[in-house]
Order: structure tokens, then C-alpha cells, then sequence
């Protein structure tokens, strides 16, 4: 896989078993200039201070908070967020015409969408999914 080279990446269940930054860079830039990242990982308002929360569990070695996922999405230059609910999956857009593109056609993708010039911050109560 060379850098630069897909118009999308799509990571599952991915984030939260990342070592760090240069994890992160890799598979961001993974992305063309206009290039959509796809991610599905659980992004809570802050880290519940619990040794018994279940995420805690199976590996996970980053956590993510509204914050800290608003700076990445600005730090890496998307200009649009969409999340759809049901999927519980983001699309960061580094290409404005794409992102209008979803917005128009959403009501034609069945579930919820919200959408953002910034990040979505959707999950702000507990419990978190």
C-alpha cells in the first residue's frame, strides 16, 4: 500500500488498538489529496475513571474522547464530517464536494445522519457504545 493512494480508507474497530501517532499517520496518510477516511471506533465525551469499563478489555490501548478526535480531524485537514448512527462509523472528507455530494443523498441511505463542518461529537452521555 503506498501513501497517498486511496481516494478511502476504511478502518473497523482499528483506532482503539493503535500505539500511537505514527500509527495514526500511517493510515491517514494512506489517503489521496481529497481522500474520505471511513473509521468505526468508540469516541466517548471523557474516559470513565472505572478498572471494571468494558473497553478497558481486549487490547484496547488508545482511547479516544470528543476532543481529542476534533483535533485530529483539524490537525489532518478535513473540511466536513458525516456520522450515521446506526453504523455507529464517521467519514471525514478532505474534499468539500464530496461531502455535499453525502449530505444531498443521504436521505436516500437508510438510518440517521449528522453532519458537520467540524467533527462530529455525537456521544456525550453515557453509556457509551
Amino acid at each position: 500500500m503506498l501513501p497517498g493512494d486511496f481516494d478511502a480508507v476504511v478502518s473497523c474497530s482499528v483506532f482503539e488498538h493503535l500505539l500511537g501517532r505514527r500509527d495514526v499517520d500511517e493510515i491517514i496518510g494512506l489517503l489521496e489529496e481529497k481522500g474520505t477516511l471511513c473509521m468505526h471506533t468508540l469516541v466517548c465525551e471523557e474516559v470513565p475513571q472505572d478498572p471494571n469499563w468494558f473497553y478497558l478489555l481486549g487490547g484496547h490501548c488508545t482511547l479516544w474522547t470528543n476532543a481529542s478526535m476534533g483535533l485530529l480531524f483539524q490537525q489532518y485537514g478535513f473540511v466536513g464530517c458525516a456520522y450515521h448512527i446506526e453504523a455507529r462509523m464517521w467519514f471525514f472528507f478532505k474534499d468539500r464536494r464530496r461531502f455535499e455530494l453525502l449530505k444531498e443523498r443521504s436521505p436516500l441511505i437508510p438510518g440517521e445522519w449528522v453532519f458537520s463542518d467540524q467533527f462530529v461529537d455525537y456521544w456525550k452521555q453515557k453509556p457509551y457504545r
